[in-house]
């Protein structure tokens, strides 16, 4: 029996990076938005809770952008995945 290679090609590495990408986005959004250290005075508080909701909205745009890339690259996700492997209806 022949030798097969296994090793992931640069679409199956591209596609991981994006997959990887994504996930971080959304994980540093979510934890962003769970530091807001509470200041003295209530105008540099607003401003802190401004730019950490700006920041955090950013990673989010990123995550899209990464997931609409991803999307480009395999296409949508095979509905009947699901039901061959998972005994879905």
């Amino acid at each position: 029996m022949a030798d097969v290679d296994v090793t992931p090609g640069p679409s199956a590495r591209v596609a991981r990076a994006l997959v990887d990408g994504r996930s971080l986005t959304r994980d540093l959004a979510a934890d962003l938005l769970t530091h807001l250290p509470e200041l003295g005075s209530a105008s540099t508080q607003g401003r802190l809770d401004a730019w950490v909701e700006q920041a955090s909205e950013a990673l989010l745009a990123v995550s899209d952008a990464l997931g609409e890339r991803l999307l480009d690259r395999v296409g949508p996700p095979d509905a009947t995945v699901g039901r061959r492997c998972c005994g879905g209806p």
